[in-house]
């Protein structure tokens, strides 16, 4: 498999949303994706993975209180395990490098939510150099309430 990470253009959005629409129930509820992720989309920075012409995975990012924050992170299935999400959180590093910012987040479901996907997803941001910052509890705008926790990476080079 022979990945090229570029940033997100606007061509990219419908190939972004087939991955992200993939991955229901897993990871993104049908706000997320009838909502928040077109919008986020089209404010916020990102890279795109493509294989062979196809986008496989997708990052989002934005700013928040002067650090990067990952907005959405999602790789199609057929593509976990094989190194696509290191190395978009590896852009993400790299971007934040050069803006000279010091520290990334990431809010995900918390280990306080029993949901099987996100057992994985924690363990790839601990994998990849984050650290347990905060949890909290939240009532989303579907008036679900669950846990989060927050990750930081601090970037000392």
């Amino acid at each position: 498999m022979t990945i090229k990470i570029r940033p997100i253009e606007l061509i990219d959005h419908d190939g972004v949303m087939k991955v992200v629409k993939s991955l229901n129930p897993g990871w993104f509820d049908d706000y997320a994706i009838s909502n928040e992720i077109p919008l986020d989309l089209k404010l916020h920075h990102g890279f795109a993975a493509e294989n062979d012409g196809k986008i496989v995975g997708f990052i989002t990012f934005s700013s928040e209180e002067g650090d990067i924050k990952i907005t959405w992170l999602g790789v199609n299935l057929n593509s976990h395990r094989k190194g696509v999400g290191g190395q978009l959180l590896e852009k993400v590093e790299k971007a934040a490098r050069n803006l000279e910012v010091k520290k990334i987040t990431v809010e995900t479901l918390s280990d306080k939510e029993d949901w099987e996907p996100y057992n994985r997803t924690r363990a790839f941001y601990l994998k990849n150099g984050f650290k347990f910052l905060s949890d909290r509890k939240i009532t989303n705008k579907s008036d679900e309430t669950f846990w989060l926790v927050k990750y930081i990476k601090e970037l000392n080079d």
